[in-house]
């Protein structure tokens, strides 16, 4: 996308003041914008413009009418006399005409649609070179490095239809001999040219039941749909405002569209097809709303750096969940919703960062799990304590990811540039390969793991590992820190160990797989590795096992709590693969009950477990 392709430029935008009469059934709009700058050069003599399709019909200052170019979608308005710099000066651009628009997939620009007919603006296209889309609606400097106020005086016909944009409704005023009604609104805090937002049409107005500064524009038809699609909305407010800190405007609105998802500035546009009486819906309500801090308050500065609002919406659901129904239920969704589809649908080269493509997975799903990783690294008093300071620090303005790292690191007091360079600027994810061994005594089991990472896109990733072990006792929970490609452990649990998993709390955006023991082994150790099939089964199992040298052989089956209920095996065992039958009975001779049961093979003082899920 390059940085912003002049971004700072020579002129800062402070207010737009846009005056248009829309006639939604003929699609057509006219009217003025008024633009109020200050000159950041010296004799600064002319200022580009972003202005698409509309036809320009003059420009003036206060003071006089200037000659302007408007050459496809840049208009070039001559000032006179040049301003020095730091001279505050306005411009008035009068136009109309059909808006302009990129289409129906992946939409920007100002769209008709709908039945009966809305007139609506979605203010970015993140497929787009150029994302911003505010160009469409009025003449501007449409990048997002450059926010400003607003005020809208939008006039349509009829007394039955609203308008509704960003910030705040003033006044309404009925012309009945024009049979016309213009509403005023003002957005007193700065917003970017692609989070202002326009919508006209026959709405129903709603309310929310818990804050009454939220509200839901849907079609009339869908008031009793709305009303279940939108009930968990007050505690999303809570759930984000504890994550985030306080909600930052005055008002947030949903606006139902026939198409179009968009998280503009305290006025959400909302598909319409997505107002349903269920909560299937609740993930993309509570995205909605945590585009509110991230976006709308706390801007990118750049758009290398959407995934500072991309991802971070996308984390907002997880954190909704977790409010609502507990952490289980956020851990679980931030492995279904996002690691997998991340495993599923992410451009492994792609960095978050720049990426290949701004409006993919890359920065919804991947971008979401690193904001879940940063949390497990960083704890969660530092995480979220790091939120609150990059919100206070950036709000109402704008931040790169340079400044969302240095929050972090001063807020925590670490150097995080390990974790920023493999998960933001670099791309992939670690693969895993392990393996492990047991020996020793009770009170004092020594497991030797090996940690591999075959990953062939990305780095080799540093992370903090947690690597869960089900013994006969119970589960225990250490920690190792992995940085190599290949990586040897020697951990110690007081019970003897029947399996061995690799970050079992998914805490890690990464694949494992257990193979057969490599590493290091007890000097002179037979290492037998085994497996189980069918595996689950409804009946009895072939335990497949390798030996690596002859030796004595015990081979027991253990239940969940660790009592050994069937003895398979004890004798010699010569040094090649074989094969083990168990029956699926215990010792007693009784039919094993369903559930999980481990094979424990020991081969002199080193052994090697798997697990067997029986179904009857």
């Amino acid at each position: 996308l390059g940085p912003t392709d002049g971004c700072p430029h020579t002129f800062d935008v402070l207010h737009y003041a846009i005056t248009l009469a829309i006639d939604i059934e003929n699609e057509t709009v006219s009217g003025s914008a008024m633009i109020r700058c200050v000159a950041e050069e010296p004799d600064l003599g002319s200022i580009d413009l972003d202005f698409a399709v509309l036809t320009v019909d003059s420009v003036r200052s206060p003071d006089s009418a200037l000659a302007f170019i408007h050459d496809e979608e840049v208009l070039t308005v001559n000032l006179q006399p040049p301003c020095a710099m730091g001279d505050t000066f306005e411009i008035e651009v009068f136009y109309g005409g059909h808006p302009g628009n990129t289409g129906l997939d992946d939409m920007g620009g100002f769209y008709f649609l709908g039945v009966p007919k809305k007139a609506f603006q979605v203010g970015r296209k993140l497929g787009a070179v150029r994302p911003s889309m505010g160009r469409y609606l009025f003449p501007c400097w449409d990048w997002p490095c450059d926010k400003a106020t607003a005020e809208y005086r939008i006039t349509i016909p009829g007394v039955a239809q609203k308008v509704i944009c960003n910030g705040v409704l003033e006044e309404v005023l009925i012309d009945s001999v024009a049979n016309t009604a213009t509403f005023y609104w003002v957005e007193d805090l700065p917003v970017a040219t692609h989070r202002m937002a326009l919508h006209a049409g026959r709405y129903a107005e709603l309310v929310d039941s818990t804050y009454g500064w939220i509200r839901y524009y849907v079609y009339p038809r869908q008031v009793e749909d709305a009303l279940v699609n939108f009930e968990n909305v007050d505690i999303m407010v809570d759930a984000l405002e504890q994550a985030f800190g306080p909600y930052p405007f005055e008002k947030c609105a949903y606006v139902a569209v026939s198409q179009a998802d968009v998280g503009h500035q305290n006025c959400i546009t909302y598909p319409a097809g997505a107002v349903t009486p269920t909560h299937i819906n609740d993930w993309r309500v509570a995205r909605g709303l945590a585009c509110q801090w991230w976006g709308a308050c706390v801007t990118i500065g750049d758009w290398r750096d959407v995934w500072l609002c991309e991802s971070f919406k996308r984390y907002g659901e997880p954190l909704f969940v977790e409010y609502a129904y507990g952490p289980e239920a956020y851990h679980d969704y931030v492995y279904e919703d996002l690691m997998i589809h991340t495993f599923q649908d992410v451009d492994e080269h792609s960095p978050i960062y720049d990426p290949n493509f701004p409006g993919g997975h890359t920065i919804y799903e991947k971008g979401a799990v690193v904001l879940h990783m940063l949390r497990y690294v960083l704890g969660d008093s530092t995480f979220f304590a790091t939120l609150w300071s990059y919100r206070h620090s950036y709000e109402y303005g704008n931040a790169t990811t340079s400044d969302f790292q240095a929050v972090a690191e001063a807020v925590s007091a670490l150097d995080l540039g390990w974790f920023f360079d493999e998960w933001i600027y670099d791309c992939g994810w670690p693969e895993y390969e392990y393996a492990w061994t047991a020996g020793g005594s009770p009170g004092a089991y020594e497991i030797d793991l090996v940690i591999n990472q075959v990953q062939s896109v990305g780095p080799v990733f540093s992370m903090p590992v947690e690597i869960g072990i089900t013994t006969v006792a119970g589960d225990t929970l250490l920690a190792v820190w992995a940085d190599e490609q290949h990586e040897e452990y020697a951990l110690t649990v007081a019970d003897f160990p029947l399996e061995v998993v690799i970050d079992p709390n998914r805490n890690i955006l990464q694949r494992s797989t257990e193979v057969p023991y490599a590493g290091v082994a007890l000097q002179g150790a037979p290492v037998p590795r085994l497996a189980a099939a069918p595996n689950p089964s409804r009946g009895g199992v072939n335990i497949r096992y390798t030996m690596g040298e002859a030796g004595h052989v015990k081979m027991g089956i253990y239940d969940a709590s660790g009592r050994l209920v069937a003895s398979v095996f004890d004798g010699m065992k010569p040094a090649r693969a074989g094969d083990i039958y168990w029956g699926g009975e215990y010792d007693s001779g009784a039919i094993a009950a369903p559930g999980i049961y481990f094979c424990r093979m020991t081969a002199g003082p080193v052994s090697e477990s798997c697990r067997i899920v029986l179904l009857r």
